[in-house]
């Protein structure tokens, strides 16, 4: 019998892999057997420094006798894109003078971690610059596993 222990990676949340003890038997004349891991598909992006599962497997023969332990890292290869692209858009599409304008974002998938969008608005050839009263740059904190939200302007 042989014991199968999985824990998280360093950089890696314990929602992405099915961690735990299991124990798999290894037939006599035998010199090894399977264990399965399953890691989790999700749809968040995850961070670059990547993910892993910490496998560490101890063995004895039930005399008493520890056969010995192995440790290994199994690395997490993430299905999203690396870095989530922004698309922008209002429902409104025009504003009247002195009002405000909500302006959606919607990311293609949620980032693990919080990401920061810069913005700058520019006032297109019929805009005049007094019309804009409020700041032409600035910065969206999106929280990590948000896809969209909105900016209101």
């Amino acid at each position: 019998m042989v014991d199968i222990t999985t824990t998280p990676g360093a950089d890696t949340e314990s929602a992405d892999a099915a961690f735990g003890n299991d124990q798999i038997t290894i037939a006599a004349g035998s010199t090894s057997g399977t264990a399965s891991i399953a890691a989790t598909d999700d749809a968040v992006a995850d961070t670059a420094s990547g993910e892993s599962i910490d496998v560490s497997v101890t063995g004895d023969n039930h005399s008493g006798t520890t056969l010995g332990t192995a440790t290994d890292t199994i690395a997490i290869i993430d299905n999203e894109a690396a870095l989530p692209t922004v698309d922008l858009s209002s429902a409104a599409g025009s504003v009247l003078e002195g009002n405000s304008i909500a302006i959606d974002y919607v990311l293609d998938n949620a980032s693990e971690a919080p990401l920061t969008l810069h913005y700058v608005i520019t006032p297109n050839g019929v805009t005049e610059v007094s019309d804009i009263t409020t700041a032409l740059t600035g910065t969206i904190n999106v929280p990590a596993g948000s896809a969209s939200g909105s900016l209101m302007w």
